[in-house]
């Protein structure tokens, strides 16, 4: 009998035993189907998110002709008193806005179902755009 070398008894490594399952899957097609929906995948959300900024940019951008103000500060934190008192001090109307995303519910006789919904909060103020609007077409 002839001795056995340890490089024969040695059993194959976990990651081997991956590689090569993954290379004969890749093979047999169905590896390639899979790659192939995920691309798709991706595409589609990259498409769509691409498409959602675009229009976001755009209704930024015409977002003073919509709201008839003359300049418009976007923050996620209530906005600077001294920015405040320095537009009035210029004779500036001001108003405040609030915005953020929530969950609504209807009533039990509507069917109660609850949806997501887009709440926003507006000061007295904000009827700017409607007075300006109303202005222009008198």
């Amino acid at each position: 009998m002839s001795p056995v070398s340890t490089q024969a008894m040695r059993a194959p490594s976990s990651a081997s035993l991956a590689l090569n399952q993954l290379l004969r899957d890749f093979r047999a097609g169905e590896l390639r189907l899979l790659a192939f929906a995920v691309m798709l995948a991706v595409a589609a959300l990259t498409a769509v998110g691409f498409f959602a900024d675009r229009l976001n940019a755009g209704l930024a951008r015409d977002a003073r002709q919509l709201l008839g103000g003359d300049a418009i500060v976007a923050s996620d934190t209530p906005p600077v008193e001294a920015l405040v008192d320095k537009a009035r001090s210029l004779g500036l109307d001001v108003a405040t806005s609030a915005a953020f995303p929530s969950m609504g519910r209807a009533p039990e006789a509507k069917g109660g179902a609850a949806r997501l919904v887009s709440v926003k909060a507006v000061s007295a103020a904000y009827r700017l755009g409607v007075v300006a609007a109303n202005a222009a077409s008198a």
